[in-house]
């Protein structure tokens, strides 16, 4: 009989523990820890060291396949996208948190920020602090759309979206 309560207690152990480490992993989940980014069009109409405030939109040229999929899907005539680009600014206003690792790059086309740049005329700024004194005083980085990528509630990288 001994024997029988052991294996009784021994079961009723293991089930237990089974269910508390189930109930542990939904609780994880439930705080919104995720490990995917998150990817949306943005305007900045702010940026400082540590934030920006950024108005999201969509920003969508016809010529790229990607983009004429989704105008497809959205079903916008065509006549909403004269010149093959629809943009239209949504009512979400985000503050999106930054940091000294977060990367920005923008299409530089006029080498205005560097003459080191290849062909794409891609630019990205040495740090976030070099961009964010930069914006206050340009208004140029201001009328750019932005693809931004965050996770965990942070922007890892904003790079402009070709508008022309």
């Amino acid at each position: 009989m001994n024997k029988k309560k052991i294996l009784l207690l021994t079961t009723l152990l293991i089930f237990t523990l089974s269910l508390f480490a189930c109930n542990k992993d939904v609780s994880n989940n439930e705080k919104g820890d995720s490990k995917e980014s998150v990817v949306k069009t943005y305007k900045f109409l702010k940026v400082n060291e540590t934030e920006i405030e950024a108005q999201e939109v969509i920003l969508l040229n016809y010529f790229l396949e990607e983009d004429k999929k989704e105008l497809e899907r959205l079903e916008i005539p065509e006549d909403e996208y004269p010149g093959g680009f629809y943009y239209k600014e949504l009512d979400n206003k985000d503050m999106l948190k930054v940091d000294e690792n977060t990367k920005i790059t923008i299409i530089d086309n006029a080498e205005k920020y560097s003459k080191d740049i290849g062909e794409d005329r891609k630019y990205t700024f040495e740090s976030f602090k070099d961009f964010a004194s930069l914006f206050k005083t340009n208004e140029d980085l201001a009328n750019r759309i932005y693809i931004v990528e965050t996770k965990d509630g942070k922007v890892i990288k904003a790079e402009e979206k070709l508008t022309n």
